[in-house]
């Protein structure tokens, strides 16, 4: 059963119930130690353990609950459980079906999302992916009555709590991870999308698992009618990406009335979508509307996909409880940053930061905010850009651009790696940190240029 699904360039999300006990056990352990790069190609994964990055993997315990799919058909088999396919090609033969039931306690997450090749280790060529984050629980893969392959206890993990922590008994192993993949530089162009099932034999997926395409599927992000056909056919994942579509008011534009766009992304989030959930919160204060009355609304919504391990909800918190938010709460603040911040969200991270370097009526921790910052830098957005550009000024020139007369220890080295990351995030369009130190010493901002050209960015160089 071969299986070809252009798994390099992009993230997906794999099971591993099809994994060998030894396979996982080998990749808890080397999580334990790092951030994981991997040779990744559908059915196989190699673990690299010289090629790991800076970091680490946090827990976050999530709300619980049980989910079964239902692997009928040997396409369905060879793109939802690849590495396993060939193993259990038998047990789909004479319209028999494989169930996989996984119970989820809690993430581990990282906020590698857009790891470059720059930021590996030299000889690390054949790194196609980075493991950014791990879902924790029980899992069962059956056959009617009989079990495949399974650990842990599917009936503890949903009667556990929230605030547990860490994974309560029988509820710690990886039943799932997510993979990014591993870039020569972002740009705004790269089609990044959100996670998502590769080596789909029908091209189509549907609730995390490879279907026929003649069931309702996920439809692509970027079509708007095939978005619309799937939505109507019942599929609520097309239905938040056609409103979500409507918002964007992308060129051409959606032939769709933008005010069409709440009726679709509230049936999504009623239904279950996570992130038409945090679309649905946002809109509930667009226009700057922040009364405490719509505040309340779109925490609801934030508080409930924060709950179930979506980082942005949390940091979406994190905002409306802040000094300007709609609902200022110091302590809400920092700890809905946090969560934000272990589950991977980069804008948690950077307000997280914030509120350790200058104190959030508490007492500052302004080391464990620029490692907050640290993490921050390792995303892919424009919170990132700016983390870094942040950190390079601070490590190479030895004073914070965002905070008047400080100063930091001074680690050229560290200010380049960072530079060079801000450098190629988007394609080198934003690479500032040069502009910031220039507005302080010339002659320092002139060495820090030559120091990138140095190291590789040609841009920087003449």
């Amino acid at each position: 059963m071969e299986i070809e699904c252009g798994a390099a360039d992009k993230a997906t999300a794999p099971f591993t119930a099809d994994w060998s006990s030894a396979q996982r056990q080998a990749l808890e352990t080397a999580m334990k130690q790092g951030v994981v790069a991997v040779r990744y190609g559908c059915d196989e994964i190699e673990l690299l353990p010289a090629c790991g990055l800076p970091g680490e993997y946090a827990f976050v315990p999530i709300a619980r609950g049980k989910k079964t799919w239902s692997v009928a058909t040997l396409d369905e088999l060879a793109g939802t459980l690849p590495m396993g396919a060939k193993r259990l090609a038998s047990e789909v033969a004479e319209d028999a079906s494989i169930d996989l039931t996984i119970a989820a306690s809690g993430k581990l997450s990282s906020t590698w999302a857009g790891p470059l090749r720059s930021d590996l280790p030299a000889g690390c060529d054949e790194a196609t992916h980075v493991v950014r984050a791990a879902t924790i629980g029980a899992f069962s893969l059956s056959r009617g009555t009989e079990t495949l392959a399974g650990e842990g206890d599917l009936d503890a993990c949903p009667h556990s709590f929230v605030d547990d922590a860490p994974a309560p008994e029988g509820c710690g192993a990886t039943v799932r991870i997510e993979l990014v993949p591993i870039r020569e530089q972002l740009n705004s162009a790269v089609a990044w999308g959100r996670l998502e099932v590769l080596a789909c034999p029908s091209g189509v997926h549907h609730a995390g698992i490879c279907k026929s395409a003649a069931v309702p599927y996920v439809c692509d992000p970027n079509d708007e009618d095939q978005c619309a056909e799937q939505c109507d056919a019942g599929n609520l994942e097309s239905c938040f990406y056609l409103g979500d579509l409507l918002l964007d008011r992308l060129d051409p534009p959606p032939s769709r009335p933008r005010k069409d766009a709440r009726p679709l992304i509230e049936r999504a989030c009623h239904g279950g979508v996570v992130d038409a959930c945090v679309a649905l919160g946002g809109l509930t204060l667009a226009n700057d509307r922040r009364t405490p009355t719509t505040a309340l609304a779109a925490s609801r919504h934030w508080d409930a996909a924060c709950k179930v391990g979506n980082g942005t909800g949390c940091s979406r918190l994190a905002d409306l409880s802040s000094g300007q938010g709609a609902m200022p709460d110091p302590a809400a603040h920092t700890s809905w940053a946090q969560r934000a911040c272990d589950l991977g969200d980069s804008r948690g991270c950077t307000l997280l930061a914030g509120a350790k370097i200058q104190g959030n009526e508490t007492q500052a921790d302004p080391e464990g905010g620029y490692a907050a910052l640290e993490r921050a830098c390792q995303g892919r957005d424009s919170d990132a850009v700016t983390a870094c550009q942040r950190l390079a000024v601070a490590r190479y020139a030895g004073f914070d651009p965002w905070i008047p007369a400080s100063r930091r220890p001074v680690d050229k080295e560290a200010g380049i790696r960072f530079g060079l990351r801000e450098c190629r995030l988007f394609a080198d369009m934003m690479c500032g940190a040069g502009w910031e130190i220039e507005d302080v010493d010339e002659a320092l901002a002139k060495q820090f240029r030559d120091d990138l050209c140095s190291a590789g960015h040609e841009r920087s160089c003449g």
